[in-house]
């Protein structure tokens, strides 16, 4: 399989055209799967594993999968991670949020 330029990119975040993208090459994902490298993928007492440079891409339409599975809840692993991260960006003092003291029957401005 012939590989680009960006199947080798690192992870990285950023806003970009109105979204927030997470971008990871799936040449990077697969480095970052093996063991060697301090990933997750290593097999079982009797087998290893490792991820077959043919089906890169179906590792990382796998892996893409395992993060928007839904749980019975509705939530999925990726909304999870980003619920933490909101929660950190507010406890971090982002910059984007606009305060207003709690009144009685009101919370951050809505009545309830």
């Amino acid at each position: 399989m012939a590989r680009n330029s960006n199947q080798d990119s690192p992870l990285n975040a950023h806003v970009k055209d109105g979204q927030l993208q997470i971008v990871i090459g799936i040449g990077t994902l697969v480095f970052c799967a093996s063991p060697k490298n301090g990933g997750p993928v290593a097999g079982t007492d009797t087998h290893t594993c490792r991820v077959d440079a043919r089906r890169m891409k179906q590792w990382a339409e796998d892996v893409v999968h395992q993060m928007t599975e839904e749980a019975d809840n509705g939530d999925t692993p990726l909304g999870l991670f980003l619920d933490r991260m909101m929660i950190e960006a507010v406890n971090n003092g982002s910059g984007a949020l606009i305060w207003k003291r709690k009144k009685e029957g009101l919370i951050h401005g809505r009545e309830f």
